[in-house]
């Protein structure tokens, strides 16, 4: 696999069908008060996300003693995003970000032993360049009118444009796992409700259920927790569904629906499968499992001021 196969295989490229039901089962607290995005995205931002991924992966060669690999990747990203609202009928539904610049930076394990980090840099700066433009439309709320959709910026070269929509795909992926999901109803601190959705991923139909609860509230200001479980059909169709636990913190600001600080922890239970054969050397079953935390901080976008003509 390539340095850059490697990378986009951190991120969980799913879309998302949004909006499939939400209940409240605890308004919370008093005061309470409806909890809802204003339309206006007051500035550009910069969106630094990092994901860290450790996964092991237990060889089981024929006739011999099993035999356990840990690897870690990490991967950091720096998007900058102009933000604009998208009208739906009478009410914006929809906010429209467009990727002004990227910088990336991904550590991934060296296939030699002992095993080292490398820079994997230099291999997604291609990709990046042609994201740079492509814009992706995400829900004012999770519980927002339909789902959310990407745009790749014309012009890229037919033999980059799989590479660069997968790509644009994981960043989509990472901003609607941090999407909160805001009830109609009044709430206090303390509130709860359940969110489900329908998640598609290579073309296979699952569900997800959340379960958020209001931390916090100062303002327009917001803190949230959740605990999320996705569940796919196996990938025979025969054996059990395939349940993956998800859970995080999300700071929001009502004021500005671009704005987002969380972080979300995902474990990947074992799961067989094989390594294939190569270099005359038959195929081998192995199980893999995984962990992730995906980190995403919002702060202003700072203008580099013009320098002065001499």
């Amino acid at each position: 696999m390539s340095p850059l196969s490697q990378f986009c295989a951190l991120f969980l490229c799913a879309s998302t069908a949004l909006a499939d039901g939400l209940t409240v089962t605890n308004a919370g607290a008093e005061p309470r008060a409806i909890a809802s995005f204003t339309a206006q995205i007051p500035h550009a931002l910069e969106w630094k996300i990092t994901k860290e991924v450790s996964t092991r992966r237990e060889i089981r060669p024929p006739g011999a003693v099993p035999v356990a690999m840990d690897t870690q990747n990490n991967v950091e990203c720096t998007l900058r995003v102009a933000a604009t609202t998208i009208a739906a009928g009478k009410e914006p539904s929809h906010f429209s970000v467009a990727i002004e610049s990227i910088a990336s930076s991904a550590l991934t394990p060296q296939q030699s032993a002992p095993p080292k980090m490398v820079d994997t840099t230099a291999s997604t700066l291609a990709v990046d360049r042609l994201l740079m433009g492509s814009t992706i439309a995400l829900p004012l709320s999770a519980t927002g009118v339909g789902s959310s959709t990407t745009q790749l910026k014309a012009g890229a070269p037919q033999s980059d444009v799989v590479r660069a929509q997968s790509r644009l795909s994981n960043f989509q992926t990472i901003l609607l796992d941090t999407r909160a999901a805001l009830p109609a109803e009044a709430i206090g601190v303390g509130a709860q409700w359940t969110q489900e959705e329908t998640r598609t991923l290579g073309g296979v139909t699952g569900t997800s259920v959340t379960h958020w609860v209001l931390v916090a509230r100062d303002g327009t200001h917001l803190a949230l927790r959740f605990e999320r479980t996705i569940t796919f059909p196996s990938a025979n169709g025969h054996g059990e569904p395939v349940a993956t636990p998800q859970s995080g913190e999300l700071k929001i600001d009502l004021a500005n629906p671009a704005f987002v600080d969380g972080v979300v922890r995902q474990v990947v239970a074992p799961r067989e499968t094989q390594q294939s054969a190569r270099g005359g050397q038959p195929a081998l079953d192995m199980t893999v499992s995984s962990n992730s935390v995906t980190t995403i901080r919002s702060i202003p976008a700072v203008d580099v001021p013009a320098k002065a003509q001499p």
